[in-house]
């Protein structure tokens, strides 16, 4: 079961890049994608910290590249902006990962 935080998340990035919540049998993508959510957001956090740990210092473009890398479907994010689900990714997880992101 996702935790707040993650279906939080989850629910943003889809609106976001699909600009809807729903596939097209009507069933949320929260629940059709909850193992890949999960695994998205902790290949994240353990990309951002070894990031961290590396350089001292994480930026939003370190967010928006490592979930460039790791979503799965980089057709949907080719022509896309990430940036507003890098701020919110970090909003909800940026104390879990142990540094304040700079966003310069």
């Amino acid at each position: 079961m996702m935790t707040d935080k993650q279906t939080e998340f989850a629910t943003y990035m889809f609106q976001e890049i699909y600009g809807k919540l729903t596939d097209e049998d009507g069933q949320p993508y929260v629940q059709v994608y909850q193992f890949e959510i999960e695994e998205l957001i902790k290949d994240m956090i353990f990309d951002l910290k070894t990031i961290l740990d590396v350089f001292g210092e994480i930026y939003s473009g370190d967010i928006s590249k490592v979930f460039a890398i790791h979503f799965w479907d980089t057709d949907a994010i080719i022509d896309y902006d990430v940036d507003r689900i890098a701020f919110k990714f970090d909003e909800l997880y940026g104390d879990s990962i142990g540094g304040k992101t700079t966003f310069g």
